[in-house]
């Protein structure tokens, strides 16, 4: 049960062979606490190796279901597929622009599968390294998927993510590169299966499977011994044991047939690690430094010391658990080495770049419990991340805007200043009389365009040219002229009349009387003067402007 009342809870469910493994954690100050692990067993005797797919499935999905009914609380539930149902490709495709990489992955995977792309479905996660994008694809056969989602839903069970094994220790190494050797490896000693994880700088580059695992050591135990098979496997996990060479001499006879009989039982499995090892020296040019043992059969006594005589390399325990708080659970080696995929699993969950995911397309649940646990830190980080940039566009439109309003004001007060306006400094404090000044001052400004647009329109020379016509063909000159506006009266600009005054100096008297003699017959009325010794003609009248 779990320890106490922690709201949201996080699950991983490993799905293996035999049982289900199941830990709940949660995430404190971006640190995972672990809170329970459970190993739940199918308790149906009438389910064994030959009983169809489908109901183990069924079988445990309702271990599954009757923990979390059990524990009512709300829940992000993850659960790895078992083992063998899952084919894993890692291709590095020579493109860095990851839009690029999806469009050229199906036909990379197509390549060598049993069956068409379209009989399969498959998930991926991609990584960028310089000119290359690697890839890890996890593909299931279209058929066994949907039989595997049907019964996942008929269940009850709504995880957000459905990955597997492979997916979690794919991505566990390349996230804590720096604490691995250049080339090394996982082994998972399970029960039907043991599989081989080969890392090349940090990535994970080929995964294996070999059929020599718990099982065969089991019914090893119980054809030499001749017990049952539930006796077989409690002894295996108690009392099983391996010995190095030199330990022979120092055992009893029985001690050194039940050796022997691991011996030949383990034989198969040492010697496919071997071509494993082999095969990527080829490939990649380096041999395995080290490997790390993981696994319920992992905790066979011995084991680590005896795999490392027979492989000539270092073995030690993986241990995930180093990055989080695991105070909670039980500190036996033996039990942590049962649930190291499934901690791994959670581990890289909390990641951005997070598990492969399954659940695409057509398989997705509406989780009731909201976002699923690996894009928490992602939309956050991308939330803060927007936030920031609108605080900035607004900070910075705040001193722009307060330059532009203190330049209006420093403007503002230059107007107020203006001595033409009349505006004292007591007023200046009052905008509505201001105001009212302003508008009284814009209509004489106003009026005094209007005049000055009316005086455009009004042609001054068209009295100097009335003069003119009477002073043809004679030899006078015009000395003084001048048309002044006649303002007593009220017309249209192209009605005004003006008074009018000129001189006009001849050199003839006789020229000068003919003038005067026509200006009295215009029939307008002039005033003439003449002045016969400066042979000077003065004229005044009102000429209007027709």
């Amino acid at each position: 049960m779990l320890p106490y009342n922690i709201g949201m809870l996080s699950i991983v469910a490993e799905i293996g062979n035999y049982s289900v493994k199941i830990i709940t954690y949660r995430i404190e100050k971006k640190r995972i606490k672990l809170l329970t692990t459970e190993n739940l067993t199918l308790e149906d005797e009438t389910i064994n190796a030959q009983t169809e797919r489908n109901i183990v499935w069924s079988a445990k999905f309702k271990l599954i279901k009757d923990f979390l009914d059990e524990i009512d609380v709300e829940n992000q539930l993850i659960i790895c597929m078992p083992p063998e149902l899952v084919t894993t490709r890692f291709l590095s495709l020579p493109v860095k622009n990851k839009k690029r990489a999806r469009q050229l992955l199906p036909f990379q995977i197509e390549e060598d599968l049993p069956y068409g792309l379209s009989e399969a479905h498959w998930a991926d996660r991609l990584h960028t390294e310089g000119e290359l994008t690697h890839a890890t694809v996890a593909i299931v056969r279209q058929e066994t998927f949907n039989e595997f989602f049907a019964l996942l839903k008929q269940s009850g069970l709504e995880p957000i993510i459905l990955t597997s094994d492979v997916a979690a220790y794919a991505q566990y190494i390349e996230m804590h590169e720096t604490e691995y050797e250049q080339c090394c490896a996982i082994i998972d000693i399970g029960h039907h299966v043991t599989n081989g994880y080969i890392y090349q700088d940090g990535l994970l580059v080929s995964n294996h499977q070999s059929f020599t695992a718990g099982n065969l050591i089991t019914e090893a135990i119980s054809k030499t011994y001749e017990i049952s098979e539930d006796e077989a496997i409690l002894y295996k996990h108690q009392n099983s044991f391996l010995l190095l060479e030199d330990q022979y001499e120092k055992v009893n006879e029985n001690q050194k047939e039940f050796a022997h009989m691991m011996d030949t039982v383990l034989e198969p499995l040492i010697n496919e690690i071997k071509r494993w090892d082999i095969g990527h020296r080829v490939k990649y040019g380096s041999t395995v430094k080290k490997f790390y043992l993981t696994g319920s059969t992992a905790n066979i006594k011995n084991i680590k010391n005896y795999l490392s005589e027979k492989l000539k390399v270092p073995v030690e325990s993986f241990d995930p658990y180093k990055h989080l708080d695991q105070s909670n659970i039980d500190q036996d080696e033996k039990i942590k080495n049962r649930f190291s995929p499934a901690v791994t699993t959670a581990l890289v969950s909390t990641r951005k770049t997070g598990l492969i995911n399954l659940l695409k397309g057509d398989y997705v649940f509406d989780n009731k419990y909201g976002l699923p646990l690996e894009p928490f830190t992602f939309v956050f980080s991308r939330a803060m991340i927007f936030a920031l940039v609108t605080s900035l566009f607004f900070f910075v439109n705040y001193f722009v805007t307060s330059s532009a309003a203190k330049k209006a004001r420093g403007a503002s007060l230059n107007i107020l200043k203006n001595p033409s306006l009349d505006i004292g400094s007591t007023r200046a404090k009052r905008p509505e009389y201001i105001l009212s000044k302003l508008e009284k001052e814009n209509k004489n400004i106003v009026q005094e365009v209007k005049s000055i647009q009316a005086s455009l329109k009004i042609n001054a020379l068209r009295h100097v040219q009335d003069v003119i016509s009477f002073l043809q063909g004679r030899d006078v000159e015009i000395i003084y002229f001048s048309a002044i506006e006649d303002t007593s009266l009220s017309r249209p600009a192209d009605k005004l009349k003006h008074e009018i005054d000129f001189v006009i100096k001849g050199n003839k008297l006789e020229d000068l009387k003919d003038i005067a003699n026509s200006f009295e017959q215009s029939g307008r009325k002039w005033k003439i003067n003449m002045d016969e010794k400066k042979l000077e003609l003065s004229v005044k009248g009102l000429g209007e402007l027709l």
